[in-house]
């Protein structure tokens, strides 16, 4: 028996939508630069300072 796939169970609002695009957008740009995994390390050690 084959399992159907469930759509997204929360509402997602269009507004939502473009803001997400536009994150993955700039983070795409940032990565062509430095590399993403580089890029995902710097934000996550700027949030590991902030929180400190």
């Amino acid at each position: 028996m084959s399992q159907t796939k469930k759509g997204n169970r929360f509402q997602i609002s269009f507004k939502e939508n473009i803001q997400e695009i536009e994150i993955m957008n700039y983070m795409l740009k940032k990565a062509e630069i430095m590399g993403i995994s580089t890029y995902i390390k710097m934000l996550i050690q700027k949030d590991m300072e902030s929180n400190k």
